[in-house]
Parts: C-alpha cells; structure tokens; sequence
C-alpha cells in the first residue's frame, strides 16, 4: 500500500493520495533545502522545473494541499555551506542575510546579502499559548545535507568568533545560539555528508591529462542532460524504451565530443585508462 502510493502515477492526484496514506502528527512546518546547483520555489528556473518534484510534481505544493506549512527557499547554487546557512537563516526568519565580519572578512566578500521582507515561517521559535514552541522539520537533498547540519550547529552554539568581532548591538540573532530547540528534526536524503568528491576530481584531471578531462567534463554533462530526457520520457513510454534511449543518444553524445580528445588519443588509449580507474577507486572511497 505504502509503494502504492508512492508511484509517478497516483502522485499527480495530490489532492486525495495524502489523505490516503500519510497521517500528520504534528503541524510543524516542513522547511525543503535543495543542493548544489539547485534552486528555489521562488527561483526562475523552478517556473520550468521543480527541484522538488522535477515536471510532474510539486512537492511543497503536495503537502500545503495535505495542511502542512511548507517552503522551499533558494540558497544559490554555487554558495558556501556557511553563506547557505546564513541565507536560510534570514530567508525563515525575514530580514537582511548577515554573513558575520570575521567571515566576510575573511573571503573577501560583503557582510549583507540580500533583505527578505517577509519570513518564510511565521512565528518560528515563538512559544504558543500553552507554551509549546514552534519548530520545523527539515529536509535536504545533496548538498543541503551539510547545509542544514551547519544550520544546526550555528542554531545551537551560535559563533563564537562572530560574537567577539561584532558589537553587541549589530551582532546577528544566528550567532548567538541557544536554539536548539527551534528544530524538530533533520532528514537528509543522497546527502554528500561527506564533503563534494568533484571538487578535487576535477583540478587534478584538468592539470594531468588536459584535453581529455575536457572530454570527460563535457560527456558528464550532455549525460545530465540525457538522463533529463530520460526522466521525462520513462513516465510515459516503458522502461525499456527509455533506457535505451538513455543508451543511444548517451553514446552519440560521447562521440560527438571524442574529436576534442583527438591530439591526446594515445595517452587516453594507453595511461588514460588506468589514471581514471586510479583517480575513481581512490576519490570513489566514502562516498
């Protein structure tokens, strides 16, 4: 019943599937962190294509339909974990992003971001009649994974470098911790809790084998965008003629591309296949 309800299919009548399957305990907002490279509710992008739902779905949107708060800020796709942080930060709360002096400092960058007129979760951290606290829920995909422990951690111990670089009066709310107890739970799903393995792949295969990690880079991302033709075509055709699919236009991709890799054919055919095996077995460890 449970997988049931879960298929691409039944997914579209959002309306009554939560009803059917899905029993709310608490009314705790849920807060949606997307990864690298990813995007916002209120992003442009997502007008075209859903982080949380890719084209047929709307995550966000399901359970608002099911009476649960929800959102699903964007955090930029190339940001720091610690400017992430910062971001959802005044994002939740409303208010100008204040990545602290010492760590704007730092990196060389300005100490505001961006102002959010409105708090994406009203009332956040305030204490109700009875005196319970409201919380949220928060879930991240990738990269939002160390995103939110990072949030986490700040939430609770606040900054202490922050703290003693910034007058009492300009200091951030964020960095003063003590709130802990504002976050009812983290989930995280295909989280890189390990760090982004990229970010040391590609320096070293662009500096030792040169036009063929051109090749590599190039081929990795007519991949993604096969594997986006892939997804929107196996909801509506079968299995099988979406993977081959996948498998054709995949190989006409590499292809296409081996003509850059032509003036260092020898190394790929020769060294080149036994420095990537090498360069994947060892960053391919922990993942």
């Amino acid at each position: 019943m449970y997988k049931k309800a879960l298929t691409p299919r039944l997914m579209r009548t959002t309306a009554t599937v939560p009803r059917m399957y899905v029993e709310k305990k608490n009314d705790f907002p849920i807060v949606l962190v997307h990864g690298a490279v990813g995007w916002g509710e209120d992003d442009l992008w997502n007008k075209f294509m859903r982080y949380y739902g890719f084209v047929r779905m709307d995550i966000p949107k399901m359970y608002r339909m099911m009476g649960i708060e929800c959102c699903s800020p964007g955090l930029g796709p190339y940001n720091c974990i610690w400017d992430r942080a910062c971001d959802l930060w005044a994002q939740l709360t409303g208010g100008t992003t204040d990545y602290g002096i010492v760590h704007s400092a730092r990196y060389h960058h300005d100490r505001y971001g961006r102002t959010y007129d409105k708090p994406l979760i009203k009332d956040w951290g305030k204490l109700d009649d009875e005196g319970k606290r409201k919380k949220i829920c928060l879930i991240a995909h990738s990269f939002g994974a160390p995103t939110i422990r990072a949030f986490m951690s700040i939430l609770a111990e606040g900054s202490a470098e922050e703290r003693e670089a910034t007058p009492e009066n300009e200091l951030s709310e964020f960095f003063k911790g003590g709130k802990a107890d504002w976050v009812h739970a983290m989930t995280t799903f295909a989280g890189v809790n390990n760090g982004l393995t990229l970010v040391e792949i590609f320096p070293e295969a662009f500096l030792s084998v040169g036009w063929s990690g051109l090749h590599f880079l190039i081929s990795l991302i007519m991949g993604m965008l096969v594997g986006f033709v892939g997804m929107l075509l196996i909801d509506s055709v079968s299995t099988y003629t979406a993977l081959g699919s996948i498998a054709v236009v995949g190989l006409l991709a590499f292809v296409f591309t081996l003509p850059m890799t032509y003036t260092n054919m020898r190394y790929i055919l020769n060294d080149g296949i036994g420095y990537w095996s090498n360069l994947f077995s060892h960053y391919g460890k922990g993942m």
